[in-house]
């Protein structure tokens, strides 16, 4: 209704609670036109098809510049605006023994980027994404057990990344 979508609150409200559909409307960003009847847009909002979002997908064994490379191609973003943020990386979430380098930091995974993300905001997804894995794997405990630091062990973990060439390689890789 503050958007001038629809012209009754109380209108949509009706029309949803009358679609049992309406209860699996998604979080996200829909088009929608101006003065639309309430139907029509809860139609709009039901259909998780209509979610508007860019769908990028970072392969596992990518530097930053190559990342950097396939979101300037998949975003409507420059490569120079991300290696702006990078280069500046106070803001991404980067833990402290990252000492500022995303490299090994910014996670391989499908993103679903929605139409307000800049690249400030993608990088810290990728990095906050990075930092659930660590936690689930407990990179810090690890380390600690192994005898090195957590950097340490991100570094080495990029050189088996890097040298292995099949999933079986990794422990050779490693040792």
């Amino acid at each position: 209704k503050r958007q001038g979508v629809v012209a009754s609150v109380q209108a949509f409200t009706e029309a949803a609670m009358a679609e049992p559909a309406s209860t699996g409307i998604q979080v996200g960003f829909y088009r929608l036109q101006k003065e639309m009847p309430a139907g029509d847009a809860l139609e709009v909002l039901i259909n998780p098809d209509n979610i508007l979002k860019n769908t990028v997908t970072i392969p596992e064994g990518l530097r930053v510049a190559d990342i950097v490379e396939v979101l300037a191609d998949k975003t409507d973003f420059s490569r120079a605006q991300y290696e702006k943020v990078l280069a500046n990386p106070d803001g991404l979430g980067l833990p402290s023994y990252a000492n500022g380098n995303a490299e090994g930091y910014l996670f391989p995974s499908t993103y679903d980027l929605g139409p307000k993300e800049t690249p400030k905001s993608i990088l810290q997804t990728m990095v906050a994404r990075w930092q659930q894995a660590a936690e689930a794997a407990d990179l810090e405990g690890m380390a600690e057990e192994l005898g090195y630091e957590p950097g340490e062990l991100m570094i080495v973990a990029s050189l088996v990344e890097a040298e292995a060439a099949r999933d079986e390689d990794r422990g050779k890789v490693a040792r």
